[in-house]
């Protein structure tokens, strides 16, 4: 794990590891407080990930499929390695990574499709549901 950023990439792996970047630097400036917490703490890792589902979802419209499956195959590489670095043991890496997993493509399908038909009041009643500020909506219109 600790050599993992010399991992080759093709220019497809490497674009999304630039969005991944991208989606978590984005999630931070909306909510820094929220992302100045504490990782190893499993609620402060559960609130990082809900508020960064939303952007992750806005980078992904309009793009095509093969480029969505690399970043969500990058997102799911950065949550495996957040889990460790956050001191999650390997016995429960996994089973932490499939949820997070199920809950990405879960959130990112739902929240895109309400974003592409500018539904902003069921945006914001979906994040609500999440435990996500619903005052993101106004930071995701831009």
């Amino acid at each position: 794990m600790f050599f993992h950023w010399l991992k080759l990439y093709g220019k497809r792996g490497r674009d999304a590891t630039g969005t991944i970047d991208k989606v978590f630097a984005d999630a931070a400036a909306a909510y820094p407080e929220v992302f100045a917490g504490d990782s190893q703490l499993e609620p402060v890792r559960q609130a990082k990930f809900e508020y960064m589902c939303p952007w992750l979802a806005k980078e992904m419209m309009d793009k095509p499929e093969a480029e969505c499956r690399a970043i969500l195959e990058a997102m799911v590489d950065r949550l495996e390695i957040g889990l460790r670095e956050g001191g999650v043991g390997d016995m429960k890496v996994g089973v932490q990574v499939r949820k997070y997993t199920a809950a990405l493509h879960g959130r990112v399908r739902r929240y895109a499709s309400l974003m592409d038909r500018k539904d902003w009041d069921g945006l914001a009643a979906a994040l609500g549901e999440h435990s996500v500020d619903a005052r993101l909506v106004s930071k995701l219109k831009k």
